[in-house]
């Protein structure tokens, strides 16, 4: 009966780090793609677009994938 419930909890864990892993994965591709607007937008590198888009954020007191998201999907000005 230990064993089970210790199976469980590894379980429960294993599945907790794999959703972890995929909205990181997932927030990656959003802010790649939102570095890629603004480095177009601003004839910058990929790194100085990052650095366009993280101060933003900061100043704003917004999460970083918020404010990709809001690059691509509503055009923020950053």
């Amino acid at each position: 009966m230990l064993a089970v419930a210790r199976d469980a909890s590894q379980l429960r864990r294993q599945e907790q780090l794999s959703v972890q892993l995929q909205e990181a994965l997932e927030s990656r591709v959003v802010i790649e793609q939102a570095k890629g607007i603004i480095a177009e937008r601003h004839t910058v590198s990929i790194d100085k677009a990052y650095q366009f888009i993280r101060p933003h954020a900061r100043n704003n007191n917004a999460s970083l994938r918020a404010v990709a998201q809001a690059i691509i999907s509503v055009g923020l000005r950053v």
